[in-house]
């Protein structure tokens, strides 16, 4: 595998969104007391192992792929409702 280290800031960037989605993940996980019922410490614990696998996802992501401004700084698309002849 290549770590590419170009785009140094965009890359920066996305490691630092990522480890925040780490932070916020463990933070679900871990952050319910006694008086917090159990179907809500399901759903917290749910939302906390999806916000790490994309911590973790961001973080790989900002680094392995070559064209990382092509991930994180997407062009704008076309309008919905604009015709291909016109500008």
């Amino acid at each position: 595998m290549r770590l590419y280290q170009d785009h140094m800031a965009i890359r920066i960037l996305g490691t630092v969104l990522g480890a925040g989605l780490i932070v916020f993940g463990l933070y679900a996980i871990f952050s319910g007391g006694a008086d917090v019922a159990d179907h809500a410490r399901e759903r917290a614990a749910a939302f906390g192992f999806t916000a790490i696998i994309g911590g973790v996802t961001a973080i790989f992501g900002s680094w392995a792929e070559k064209r990382v401004h092509e991930i994180w700084c997407a062009h704008p698309r076309r309008g919905f409702w604009r015709k291909r002849g016109r500008p």
